[in-house]
């Protein structure tokens, strides 16, 4: 089943769903009315759409897109009553799914056809890949609210330099998608008639590289960014070997280390 420019919206908070020809599928964020905001339900459904992925085992690529004018608006935040330990868990359940989606084995691709704001720009962030129409804008949330954004700097400050980062945390006026483009968030702005075509066009090439050397691929990438740079290049040095000549190789260099 191919995906429609114009999906008819589906009553769960979100829809996954494959394409026919290639190892693709798409997740909808499908909570137009509330401009996608991440209610716990959806973080639920979410969370459960990445299990189905990586459970599988035969999708490439994974489409983050949604339906409606607003791609995500931010956290719909818990009820002013709720406890303090129910609001914790809802935040803690989102970041869980911005790791989850930051680490899923496939890669990621992120849609944007609309306003992404707060945790709508963590998503963006934390997908391998993020094209946006013309008419997209971003945006932190804002610090006149007396809050700091510290989930978002997560996700911000490991898709984009320091001082870009920090610069987007602290001056939060919302931007266009042609200057997101230009500090690195997005890899590609289209005119809004495109953009489906042209994701999809994305989405087929990449799902043609070998699976089996993007998911270690992308484990070792996101592995040796936590290290110093002396670590990563005997990290990767190890990853080589073993790629090359199977596991004992990697193996037996790290003993050698120890042992000297």
């Amino acid at each position: 089943m191919s995906v429609p420019s114009s999906p008819e919206p589906s009553r769960a908070p979100c829809e996954l769903r494959r394409e026919a020809a290639a190892r693709v599928a798409w997740l909808w964020l499908d909570r137009a009315d509330s401009g996608n905001r991440l209610s716990r339900e959806l973080v639920d459904a979410l969370h459960a759409a990445l299990e189905h992925v990586e459970a599988c085992g035969n999708i490439d690529v994974l489409v983050l897109a949604a339906r409606g004018t607003a791609f995500c608006q931010g956290l719909a935040e818990p009820a002013a009553a709720a406890p303090p330990p129910a609001r914790r868990a809802a935040h803690l359940a989102t970041s869980d799914l911005m790791l989850r989606l930051a680490t899923l084995p496939c890669i990621t691709l992120a849609v944007v056809q609309g306003d992404a704001a707060g945790a709508g720009l963590e998503l963006v962030a934390s997908c391998d890949f993020a094209m946006a129409s013309t008419t997209a804008r971003f945006a932190v949330p804002d610090l006149d609210q007396v809050r700091w954004a510290h989930t978002t700097q997560v996700a911000l400050s490991r898709a984009l330099p320091p001082r870009q980062a920090l610069a987007l945390l602290l001056d939060t006026r919302a931007r266009e998608a042609a200057e997101m483009l230009r500090l690195g968030l997005l890899h590609e702005v289209v005119a809004d008639t495109e953009l489906t075509a042209r994701a999809r066009a994305l989405a087929a090439r990449l799902a043609a590289k070998p699976a089996a050397v993007v998911a270690p691929g992308k484990l070792s990438f996101h592995r040796q960014l936590a290290m110093n740079r002396a670590d990563a290049y005997l990290y990767a040095v190890e990853q080589q070997q073993r790629d090359r000549h199977g596991p004992e190789t990697g193996n037996m260099e790290h003993q050698e280390r120890e042992d000297r």
